[in-house]
């Protein structure tokens, strides 16, 4: 778990209180209390990878994050990665990607490009808005790629968790999807469980075909690859647009649905 942040069953426990003292205050509430997943998805002997995949509650909004530590052994306690550390631009990447429940498995439905962080950070976020998606009244999970370079991109995959997104307030849920094999108990993604491919659906539900008519699939070796470029061959960030300064070191960058790419 994140150094500042809450476990998931302490945050279970904070959201009720803080949802009674909203409606006391009259403040708004945020919308991102959906399904959330975090930890480490690399570790060294000395750096590692944090990552965050959540989803908003109303709004197909995701919120996909990355962070460096270092990994330190402080003698008698067992090693963990518990400093933050900075680096340098383009050396953090992420992105997002939405999958959409089917009935029987999970469809890619859209997804971003790479982010990289533009100067010297911590920790790096995108908060994705996905307009409608590929229509609601269906199940939705945020998939985030999380890397930092060290020698090469180090990072992993991680989902998180499902929700549904109902068209109205008085429609009842279908039958909610089994927890994917790859996912485990903590969340972690196993990369060796993961289907070969999965199939792309429009922005209308339905399956993509080809010229051919036939369906069209998405290698999951192309899905999780990591970063294509080292930081060096990343082109200099140009002024940055709808960044927020969220904390010391950290940035956050939002995204909309013209940002996000869906197929046909």
């Amino acid at each position: 778990m994140k150094k500042g942040s809450t476990s998931k069953s302490s945050r279970r426990l904070l959201i009720p209180l803080f949802l009674a003292i909203s409606m006391m205050l009259g403040t708004a509430v945020p919308a991102l209390a959906g399904p959330q997943v975090s930890g480490h998805v690399y570790r060294s002997d000395t750096a590692c990878t944090w990552a965050r995949s959540g989803l908003y509650t109303y709004y197909i909004k995701s919120e996909s994050e990355v962070a460096a530590d270092w990994r330190l052994e402080i003698s008698p306690y067992p090693v963990d990665c518990l400093e933050e550390r900075t680096v340098g631009a383009n050396y953090l990447a992420v992105k997002s990607t939405a999958m959409v429940w089917n009935g029987s498995s999970w469809d890619f439905c859209a997804g971003t490009d790479w982010a990289y962080n533009p100067y010297v950070l911590h920790a790096y976020t995108i908060v994705t808005d996905y307009g409608n998606a590929c229509g609601r009244n269906k199940y939705y999970q945020n998939v985030s790629d999380s890397y930092v370079y060290n020698d090469g991109w180090k990072g992993g995959y991680l989902w998180s968790g499902y929700i549904y997104y109902a068209s109205g307030p008085s429609l009842a849920k279908p039958t909610p999807p089994p927890a994917p094999a790859w996912v485990k108990e903590d969340g972690a993604t196993d990369v060796s469980k993961l289907p070969e491919s999965f199939r792309v659906v429009g922005q209308d539900g339905e399956p993509v075909r080809d010229a051919k008519g036939n369906i069209v699939y998405i290698k999951t070796s192309d899905l999780a690859a990591p970063p294509p470029l080292r930081p060096d061959q990343i082109k200099p960030h140009q002024e940055e647009k709808n960044v927020i300064k969220i904390g010391p070191n950290r940035l956050e960058k939002h995204l909309t649905p013209s940002d996000v790419h869906f197929f046909a």
